[in-house]
């Protein structure tokens, strides 16, 4: 039987958005395999063109352009995304959650939202531990984010034996923290 863990944790907008930016871009290891190979053809593409020290086709040049430009649609769709839900009614920032990870699941109490959940762990979908933060994940998209800066040192190690035990190949730490 592991330790409970008990926390209090309320997220900011700095938090929300780390936590979104790593859904998007940094969740999955093939995105981040690739694309700095696929950015630095798109560009090495698009200079010599500019520069003419080699005869670069049409149809190459605008497909490393419309790379470029869907990345940086992909970015600022997903910042705007982000303003927007933040300044939305759904997001509640600084409201504390009080969450309980135990043998049982995750139970989460919103007191100002009158909001009370159990997510019992074959309901948990992934979880990862990456600088700063836990992300404890119930669906693809939606999840918990639990900062490091608001745990005890002790409390971190309780959860990350949690995640393991229950989880196994579902939590991924991407840090040496």
């Amino acid at each position: 039987m592991n330790n409970p863990v008990e926390i209090t944790i309320s997220l900011s907008e700095k938090e929300y958005r780390q936590m979104a930016y790593f859904n998007v871009f940094f969740k999955s290891r093939s995105f981040l395999f690739f694309m700095p190979f696929i950015v630095a053809w798109s560009l090495g593409v698009i200079i010599i063109r500019w520069t003419g020290a080699l005869d670069i086709g049409a149809t190459t040049y605008i497909g490393a352009l419309t790379i470029l430009g869907l990345l940086v649609l992909m970015v600022g769709s997903t910042e705007w995304n982000i303003r927007r839900y933040l300044k939305s009614d759904q997001f509640a920032v600084a409201k504390p959650r009080k969450l309980r990870v135990d043998d049982q699941g995750i139970y989460c109490e919103t007191p100002e939202l009158s909001a009370n959940a159990l997510y019992q762990w074959p309901m948990i979908y992934r979880a990862y531990e990456i600088k700063g933060y836990f992300l404890i994940y119930f669906n693809i998209q939606q999840a918990f984010c639990l900062p490091k800066s608001q745990m005890t040192e002790s409390q971190r190690e309780d959860l990350r034996r949690l995640l393991l035990a229950h989880l196994e190949n579902k939590f991924e730490r991407r840090t040496k923290e």
